[in-house]
């Protein structure tokens, strides 16, 4: 009887997340010609829209911690990508924010079109350096109009407990266009798992981190640094990814 209540709330909320994202996407789009930040307007009315309906349906709701540390600037955000929720929540969080994302998104009708009206950063994932050289030369643009660049180390979804090396396109861009990066951690998928449909009740801790330092440093000394406090965050806020983490680690030395 419980999971089909989770059952019932979890398709409440998408109904009610898709509907707030057809229709802020229209207005997205037409909105174009008068801005970023009119456009914008319509984007944190759905990011609340939505929130609105996982908090009040199906029961997550969320905590900052470190909000003070986030730059006056325009930054480069690295996040752990679980689910559609921490998307959702980082347009709460952050200023006008682009993302890099996957090429396919952008042929979503009405949905696509919005993302490309909002200047997000579409790359062909398989291309390798070609990609990185996408996210430095586009990202650099944006951050000079003023925009944040919102970027998944991992580079695709990852199931609660898991992680693998970070990409270091984001680290590049920082070094090139001299801007703050700073990392956020965080549990949602512990109550909204990758690739599923069904949202559970809970609280969400957010971790922001101080801003790393990337000049001066190689690459992959930043990279590692990153994956450390990541990895070390996520342990200290949820006991359950801690848990997971230790599993998949056991299964893999299992199989080897």
């Amino acid at each position: 009887m419980k999971d089909f209540i989770v059952v019932i709330r979890s398709s409440l909320a998408g109904s009610l997340g898709l509907a707030a994202t057809l229709f802020n996407s229209v207005f997205v789009i037409l909105a174009t010609p008068f801005g970023d930040k009119v456009q914008y307007r319509f984007v944190r009315g759905w990011a609340h829209t939505c929130h609105f309906a996982l908090r009040f349906i199906t029961g997550i709701s969320y905590e900052v911690i470190g909000n003070e540390k986030l730059p006056q600037e325009a930054s480069i955000v690295y996040m752990k990508h679980q689910s559609v929720w921490e998307i959702i929540i980082l347009f709460r969080i952050v200023p006008q924010l682009v993302f890099v994302l996957k090429r396919e998104a952008m042929a979503i009708p009405i949905f696509g079109s919005a993302l490309k009206s909002l200047k997000m950063i579409d790359i062909d994932r398989s291309s390798g350096s070609t990609a990185v050289a996408e996210v430095i030369q586009k990202g650099t643009d944006r951050l000079k109009q003023g925009l944040w660049l919102g970027i998944f180390p991992e580079g695709t979804r990852m199931t609660f407990g898991k992680t693998r090396r970070f990409g270091k396109s984001g680290i590049y861009l920082a070094q090139e266009a001299k801007a703050p990066l700073v990392l956020i951690a965080h549990n949602g998928g512990e109550f909204w798992p990758s690739k599923s449909l069904k949202i559970r009740s809970g609280h969400v801790k957010i971790v922001i981190s101080d801003p790393v330092q990337t000049q001066g440093r190689t690459v992959d000394e930043i990279a590692a640094e990153c994956e450390a406090w990541m990895e070390k965050t996520m342990f200290e806020i949820s006991s359950a990814y801690a848990q997971e983490a230790r599993r998949f680690a056991e299964n893999q030395s299992l199989s080897t």
